[in-house]
């Protein structure tokens, strides 16, 4: 860092939150070039208010940024309490690409939204999220929903594409909707109940089988 005139005697510090302290007088034309600092480690996690996140991981930082809703009365939270309203297949790895089977991410996305919200989002696929093995309804009230142009590919060689695990008491209230599914074998279908399909008398399925590959 070059400058063009200078006290002598004078010094910057950094203190442990990272921002420079003391005064720097300097007369004349100044040049500020490249300065380089290699592991550079403050004492404590950057506050808010000094322009950090007041902590020291990603996911942290989540927890601390603060999200307001347009209009009256709305109530500040956390961007992770924000993000947590919606459960993504996306969010434990479901690809979306075709290829990969996403069977294992669609059923740990379920059972994570058996847990709290019990909704299951699809976004919009590259491709489509290709399955090898079917998608299991683990719990009442569930919600499977797409955007209407998302497609499964089942490529399974028996049953369906979506069931479910339950034995009695059979759920009442399973909504899927938005959903595509193009079956890959004969023999195979969109969705199977088995002995629950008695029960679903207020559930929703708008699963839509596409022809057979």
């Amino acid at each position: 860092m070059g400058l063009g005139t200078t006290t002598p005697s004078q010094l910057l510090t950094v203190a442990g939150n990272g921002l420079f302290t003391g005064q720097l007088t300097v007369t004349g034309p100044a040049v500020l070039g490249t300065t380089t600092i290699a592991n550079l480690t403050l004492g404590a996690a950057l506050p808010v208010s000094s322009g950090g996140t007041g902590a020291t991981t990603t996911t942290g930082a989540t927890a601390n940024l603060q999200f307001l809703q347009t209009g009256t009365g709305a109530a500040a939270r956390s961007i992770s309490d924000k993000l947590a309203d919606t459960v993504s297949v996306k969010d434990f790895g479901a690809k979306g690409d075709g290829v990969t089977d996403d069977s294992g991410a669609i059923n740990s996305t379920i059972a994570a939204a058996c847990a709290g919200v019990h909704s299951v989002y699809f976004p919009t696929p590259k491709v489509a999220y290709s399955i090898a093995s079917p998608i299991v309804i683990t719990c009442d009230g569930l919600t499977l929903n797409g955007t209407g142009s998302v497609l499964l590919y089942y490529k399974g060689t028996s049953g369906a594409a979506v069931t479910s695990s339950f034995t009695n008491p059979y759920p009442v209230h399973v909504t899927i909707e938005g959903l595509q599914v193009k079956l890959y074998n004969s023999g195979t279908s969109c969705y199977d109940w088995g002995s629950a399909s008695r029960a679903l008398t207020h559930s929703v399925v708008r699963c839509k089988m596409v022809q057979n590959m």
